[in-house]
C-alpha cells in the first residue's frame, strides 16, 4: 500500500526522474509481473497515466527478487544494475498481519532489512536510504 503510494507520487510529481526500479515477488499464486500490473491498475494511478509528459511503465522496471533472502534473491545481472544504476532505495515491504507467525514475520521485517542494507553497501552512488515503516529497525 505505502509502496504503491509512493511510486504514484513519484511518477506524478518528480519529472526528473529517469528509472525506477521496483523489486517484487511472487505472491498468492500471481507472478511479480501480474503483481505490478495490478499496482498500475489501481485508481491511484489515473492522474499519472493521463499526463501525457510522464511515460509511466518506461520508466518502471520491474526486478524478481524477494527480500526476504540473501542479495534478495536478485539474478548477477540485477545485482549489477542496482550497483551501477540505482541512487535511492526506499524500503516500504513489511509483514504487517497480527496472526502471521513469528518467523514470517521476523524474516520480513528484519531479516529483510539486514539484506537490504547489505545490497545497499555495494552500491557505487548511494544518496540514500529510506525505510518505512519504522518497525523495519527492529
Amino acid at each position: 500500500f505505502i509502496g504503491s503510494l509512493l511510486l504514484e507520487n513519484l511518477l506524478r510529481s518528480c519529472i526528473g526522474i529517469r528509472k525506477i526500479y521496483i523489486l517484487l515477488r511472487p505472491k498468492k499464486g500471481k507472478s511479480a509481473e501480474e503483481r505490478l500490473e495490478l499496482i498500475f491498475q489501481n485508481e491511484i494511478f489515473e492522474k499519472v497515466t493521463e499526463e501525457k509528459y510522464l511515460k509511466t511503465k518506461s520508466l518502471v522496471k520491474l526486478m524478481n527478487g524477494d527480500i526476504a533472502e540473501p542479495m534478495c534473491a536478485l539474478s548477477d545481472e540485477s545485482v549489477n544494475i542496482i550497483k551501477e544504476e540505482v541512487n535511492f532505495i526506499v524500503h516500504a515491504a513489511a509483514a504487517l498481519r497480527m496472526d502471521e507467525s513469528l518467523k514470517i514475520s521476523y524474516n520480513m521485517n528484519v531479516r529483510s532489512t539486514l539484506h537490504l542494507l547489505q545490497l545497499a553497501e555495494t552500491i557505487q552512488d548511494l544518496k540514500a536510504l529510506c525505510m518505512y515503516p519504522p518497525h523495519t529497525l527492529m
